[in-house]
């Protein structure tokens, strides 16, 4: 991950997605598990190295659909968000990439109620919160894109990004 990673900031994507199908390559399969299923094993020895294993498989899914939707790559980008969502259905993070690109597909109601429920499972990330206010902002919804953006203040006073949407906001739907 740590490869990818550097890369993805680096703005190689096509090599960031090498490292993650690398890196899935090496890791036993998972397909019909997920963290549910392994919460029911815990008192199998190994549990505590197959909860890791299951995590870092679904971060490399969450990053190789990062990479392949930089690539334009959108439907294979798709696959691997809701892969890692299957591994870990309460990771917020490939769900609030899945509902970008459904937003830009024009799937906005889908894609709001994914970001809802991403900020659900974690109220306290403003990147969360950002995107649900910014997909509100988009349909009309001033009330509801305020309300995102007044609680990532709240919980980040100093983001000037945030300040300035909000202000766009209130001058735009007074």
């Amino acid at each position: 991950i740590n490869l990818s990673g550097y890369s993805f900031q680096a703005g190689r994507f096509e090599e960031a997605a090498r490292y993650c199908e690398d890196g899935l390559k090496h890791l036993p399969d998972f397909t019909g598990m997920n963290i549910e299923d392994l919460k029911r094993r815990k008192n199998d020895p190994d549990i505590e190295r197959i909860y890791r294993e299951v995590s870092f498989y679904s971060r490399l899914h969450n990053n190789l659909g990062l990479a392949l939707r930089q690539q334009g790559r959108m439907e294979d980008a798709v696959l691997h968000f809701k892969e890692a969502m299957r591994l870990i259905p309460d990771n917020m993070n490939p769900q609030v990439n899945l509902a970008a690109i459904m937003f830009s597909r024009g799937e906005k109601s889908e894609a709001i109620a994914m970001l809802r429920h991403a900020v659900e499972l974690d109220p306290r990330d403003t990147a969360a919160q950002e995107c649900l206010g910014n997909a509100l902002a988009l349909t009309g919804d001033a009330a509801g894109a305020a309300n995102c953006y007044g609680e990532v203040l709240s919980l980040d006073p100093q983001n000037i990004t945030i300040c300035c949407k909000l202000a766009w906001i209130l001058a735009t739907y007074p």
